[in-house]
């Protein structure tokens, strides 16, 4: 049961990594419009001159704060999704090792009650024997 856990664990980081290779082609998408729109505003807009070019730069800087700060959220959600799916796989592991030393303490008892119950069955067939042979 313990590794369906931790195939299922692995399933959900490939879920995670495709939401956020998702997210990351949203980001870029977003940078791209946001760009693209400037451009537009530009082209379409009344001002001239000086201004023109202060309404670019303040918008250039805009597209450039939104996506760094967007790849920060995007990068932030990475580490910590692969830090959690590390202890997670740690916890399953430590978990299947404590059970395999179980099942072998398990099995060494079974083994030495069975060698006793082997040998005092042999006895009982030797003195029922040894009363026959009589």
């Amino acid at each position: 049961m313990k590794l369906r856990d931790l195939l299922d664990l692995m399933g959900r980081g490939e879920k995670k990594k495709e939401r956020v290779e998702t997210a990351q082609e949203l980001a870029i998408g977003m940078g791209i419009v946001a760009t693209a729109s400037a451009a537009l505003g530009i082209m379409c807009t009344s001002t001239h001159g000086k201004e023109t070019g202060k309404v670019m730069k303040r918008k250039a800087i805009n597209t450039v704060e939104a996506v760094k700060d967007t790849a920060q959220e995007i990068a932030g959600t990475v580490k910590d999704s692969s830090t959690h799916a590390q202890q997670k796989a740690c916890h399953v592991i430590k978990d299947i090792h404590g059970k395999t030393e179980d099942v072998r303490t398990d099995i060494q008892d079974g083994f030495h009650e069975i060698a006793h119950d082997v040998q005092k069955t042999a006895k009982i067939v030797s003195n029922d024997f040894d009363k026959f042979a009589r």
